[in-house]
């Protein structure tokens, strides 16, 4: 039995030619896309991470500081002054020569002085020979009213033996009464007269010590003068007290220049201090007592506020700082220092690098760090308070980001950064 076959029909014209333009047109799309995304790529600016600087955002305690700069001082300074008024002959520092106590820092002239010695060795010759003269007169004064005392004594002795020889010869029937009592009258003159004697002996040698003693204190007087005079000339080499630095030398050799008139200055560098300049606007959160610590060349080292200026210079104001334990080794007079000052502490803070230009508790744009360091997305933040290098972040920013805190300011229209 035959089958009757319907003929396959053949797809109309028109939608082959729909098929043969949708291709070139979804060609053409994802060439459009492909090309739109490169151009994309290509407006995204690339860093060269050598020149960028990151910190990782930590949380924990932060010591809140204010930072200033100086210099170190002196915290003692002594004034070497001319002892007396002459003619500077000779100085023998200059500024910053180390002196030792005791040390010749300049040599003066005055021959007045050296004629005043002169004269006041004279007349302590001469006092000198007066007291020996005085000393033998009344020595040989002495003698004689010793000698006298002796004779006398000895005349009362011979008059006392004769009254007992008459007085016997007379109880005997030898002698009459006449001379016995003529006798007597002798003994008991030659008393009268050792008596005398003594009395002499006596003046004789208060009057001797009187002129020995006036003597002698002509001859103190006169050595007094001399060691007077003596001790002005050696003070015309004027020496330091103590020792240090010479800061300043005010006198040139050929100066005349009176008592009191200042030769130099020494600083005692075993005291330092250093003097640092805070803002006007720092003051407030600042006061004696606060630890500082002070950075130079010669190394660190912790500081407290001992004095504040009670005026400000300038736009600053002047802080002395001492250090309990001594200054840093090797610290140098007038060496520059910097110092921070330690105002507060934050006990839990996220804080990172301080960002550069960022000032405290204010709004700031920065580039965090994402997709294993290759790019860096913008993002916006609040600083709080902080130090010159480190700052607190109160939104934005959380533990364990890396922030950029170097200045890439030149791409904050961007949101996006690449990392090379």
């Amino acid at each position: 039995m035959d089958v009757v076959r319907t003929p396959v029909r053949h797809a109309l014209p028109w939608r082959r030619i729909v098929w043969a333009a949708m291709i070139p047109l979804a060609l053409g799309g994802a060439a459009w896309s492909l090309a739109a995304l490169s151009h994309v790529r290509g407006n995204v600016p690339a860093i060269d991470r050598a020149t960028i600087i990151t910190d990782r955002a930590t949380r924990g305690p932060l010591t809140l500081t204010v930072p200033a700069q100086g210099m170190f001082a002196a915290e003692r300074v002594r004034v070497i002054a001319a002892p007396q008024a002459g003619v500077v002959d000779t100085i023998f520092v200059k500024d910053g020569t180390v002196v030792r106590p005791g040390m010749l820092v300049a040599q003066l002239e005055n021959p007045a002085l050296v004629r005043a010695l002169g004269a006041a060795r004279a007349a302590l010759a001469v006092e000198t020979a007066t007291l020996e003269s005085e000393r033998e007169q009344s020595h040989a004064l002495l003698i004689t009213s010793q000698t006298a005392v002796d004779d006398a004594q000895a005349t009362q002795a011979q008059d006392e033996l004769d009254v007992r020889t008459d007085a016997q010869l007379l109880h005997d029937g030898y002698l009459g009464r006449l001379p016995y009592e003529k006798a007597v009258i002798e003994a008991d003159r030659s008393r009268n007269d050792l008596r005398k004697s003594r009395e002499q002996l006596l003046v004789a040698a208060a009057d001797a010590r009187a002129k020995d003693a006036a003597a002698q204190a002509r001859v103190d007087d006169a050595r007094a003068q001399v060691e007077a005079d003596a001790a002005q000339l050696a003070g015309l080499g004027v020496r330091a007290a103590s020792g240090g630095v010479v800061q300043s030398v005010d006198v040139d050799p050929g100066t005349s220049i009176a008592q009191s008139t200042e030769i130099a200055r020494i600083a005692d560098v075993r005291d330092l201090k250093a003097v640092v300049q805070v803002a006007e606007s720092d003051l407030p959160s600042i006061a004696p007592g606060m630890a500082v610590r002070v950075t130079s060349g010669a190394g660190d080292a912790i500081g407290r506020i001992a004095r504040i200026a009670p005026e400000a210079h300038s736009g600053t104001v002047g802080v002395d700082v001492t250090f309990p334990s001594g200054p840093p080794p090797g610290a140098l007079l007038s060496a520059n220092v910097s110092a921070a000052i330690r105002v507060a502490t934050i006990a839990d803070a996220v804080s990172i690098a301080r960002p550069a230009g960022a000032a405290d508790n204010t709004p700031v744009t920065l580039f965090r760090v994402s997709d294993g360091g290759t790019r860096a997305e913008r993002i916006e933040a609040r600083l709080g308070r902080g130090t010159d290098e480190r700052v607190r972040v109160v939104r934005g920013v959380a533990p364990g980001d890396t922030i950029i805190v170097s200045d890439i300011s030149a791409f904050a229209e961007h949101p996006v950064v690449r990392l090379r």
